[in-house]
């Protein structure tokens, strides 16, 4: 059987016969316009990286506070993550650090609408495939175009279309610039936990996430990190650990990311509430943010 992350190491592969590109940041190969499916097997296997260590609880915390529909850093921090801390200051208003503008907790939660009121994005995709399973139009963004100037950072991940198939939940994520290094190992488990938490709330089966990514690049301090997972996973891929989600979660999604966040303040774990089986990474990899 393939590998579930094959299709990740295949794309730093074709990624890396690739000439450099000026990016926004620093040099970088890329390639534009890739796609990606991974097979949950019903929650049999996640596609979390084991060619190195990921903090898996951390992309917990990430996806807790984006549910809660939070933007400010303060909140994150206390639930153990510090990823956002470079962006401290760069919201709509500089004297308020920790305010990080109407990023992805505030679109998918809190978007308003045309008629002055406020949509929940969230909820508005699982009643849509609840009320109308067969709905193609179970869509979600974070990608608003005048929010964009007040956004600490603009969405790198931009839209969730989820899609019930014989019983099976599908999502499709787009990505309009994927970091392959630090960001995309992150957010393809990101979207495969929300998927399954969503599967869980709907009573279905958590069917394939498939991620279309527009601008898949490489940072050329990033490349000697890149070439050791391809050969980390062509000499000794480790297998892919099975997600269990505790009887004690709630099925919904809300008061499960309050259980969650609840568990996690202040130094607290998700497990067993979230938990995996068979992970045996090889070490980690450490790699430097271009923000």
């Amino acid at each position: 059987m393939t590998h579930i992350m094959s299709p990740y190491h295949q794309l730093l592969r074709d990624i890396l016969a690739q000439p450099y590109v000026d990016g926004r940041n620093a040099q970088a190969r890329a390639l534009f316009g890739y796609f990606m499916r991974f097979d949950l097997d019903g929650g049999a296997q996640f596609p979390l990286l084991s060619s190195r260590r990921i903090p898996f609880r951390r992309t917990i915390a990430e996806l807790v506070w984006f549910l809660s529909g939070s933007t400010s850093l303060d909140d994150l921090n206390a639930l153990g993550c510090h990823w956002w801390d470079e962006y401290a200051g760069r919201g709509p208003h500089p004297d308020e650090v920790s305010e990080l503008g109407p990023i992805y907790g505030h679109q998918w939660r809190n978007l308003e609408d045309y008629r002055g009121g406020s949509l929940d994005q969230i909820r508005y995709i699982i009643e849509e495939v609840r009320n109308h399973n067969e709905s193609r139009r179970a869509v979600m963004t974070a990608w608003r175009i005048d929010d964009l100037a007040d956004m600490a950072l603009q969405p790198c991940h931009v839209s969730l279309q989820i899609r019930l198939m014989r019983r099976r939940l599908h999502g499709l994520l787009y990505q309009r610039s994927a970091d392959m290094i630090l960001g995309v190992p992150h957010n393809i488990a990101s979207y495969a936990l929300l998927l399954c938490l969503i599967s869980r709330e709907l009573g279905v089966i958590p069917g394939s996430l498939c991620h279309a990514i527009g601008d898949a690049h490489i940072y050329r301090a990033h490349e000697p990190i890149a070439s050791e997972l391809v050969r980390r996973f062509h000499e000794d891929p480790r297998e892919a650990p099975q997600l269990v989600l505790s009887d004690d979660l709630p099925d919904d999604i809300d008061d499960a990311w309050e259980i969650l966040a609840n568990r996690m303040r202040d130094g607290g774990r998700a497990r067993p509430l979230v938990d995996l089986v068979g992970y045996n990474p090889h070490p980690p990899l450490h790699a430097e943010l271009f923000p």
